[in-house]
């Protein structure tokens, strides 16, 4: 309760008082108890209205109070939402420049993938091509194996005619020519080299009785 309140409730409590008082006497005390309740009423309109005044001046500084701290309250939380913005603009910079440096490593990274691939499937070929070669290569090796063995079966087989170191002249000359034995145009078999085969030579008591 405010001050001017409080004189009004006083002069209009006092102004009543005398008032209610007068109106028991005299007429000319009872005149002097309404002007005295007008002066009252008059004194209380006029404090009523200065509490008024004074309440809105009130009303109009606590306005203006809580539009200055709502003021700054509104400049805290911007200058909160500058941070908060800048805070979270440095993060997207330095997001995209991480994002620009994955990307350089991916392309990179996908040139050396195919840079690998292509190195892979030139090995594969090549490890291919070499298993070919090799297979090739067996089969060649068991193919001159088998005719060596061959060979040495025939070799083993075969009969080995004696080549004497002298022969006589008589003999020399009963032997087939090469004309007779190629003259069918067939190549000698073993049975025609053995008529060539030179005779034994005398022995030495052969020699001696001669």
């Amino acid at each position: 309760m405010s001050s001017l309140h409080r004189v009004t409730q006083v002069v209009l409590g006092v102004g009543t008082l005398l008032a209610l008082a007068a109106a028991f006497g005299p007429v000319w005390v009872a005149r002097v108890g309404v002007v005295i309740a007008v002066l009252a009423a008059l004194f209380a309109v006029r404090f009523a209205w200065a509490e008024l005044k004074q309440a809105r001046a009130d009303h109009a500084r606590e306005q203006v109070a809580q539009l200055r701290a709502h003021r700054e309250q509104l400049s805290a939380e911007r200058r909160q939402s500058g941070e908060v913005v800048a805070a979270l603009s440095a993060h997207n910079e330095q997001a995209d420049q991480r994002i620009v440096t994955l990307q350089s490593t991916i392309g990179s990274l996908r040139g050396e993938l195919s840079t690998l691939r292509g190195d892979h499937a030139a090995l594969t070929a090549g490890l291919a091509e070499r298993d070919q070669r090799i297979a090739q290569l067996g089969r060649d090796l068991a193919t001159r194996e088998a005719e060596l063995q061959a060979l040495r079966e025939t070799e083993d087989a075969a009969e080995v005619l004696p080549m004497p170191r002298h022969a006589a002249v008589a003999d020399w000359d009963a032997l087939p020519s090469a004309e007779d034995l190629w003259s069918d145009g067939n190549h000698p078999t073993v049975v025609d080299l053995q008529q060539l085969a030179f005779p034994e030579a005398p022995s030495t008591e052969a020699k001696k009785q001669a």
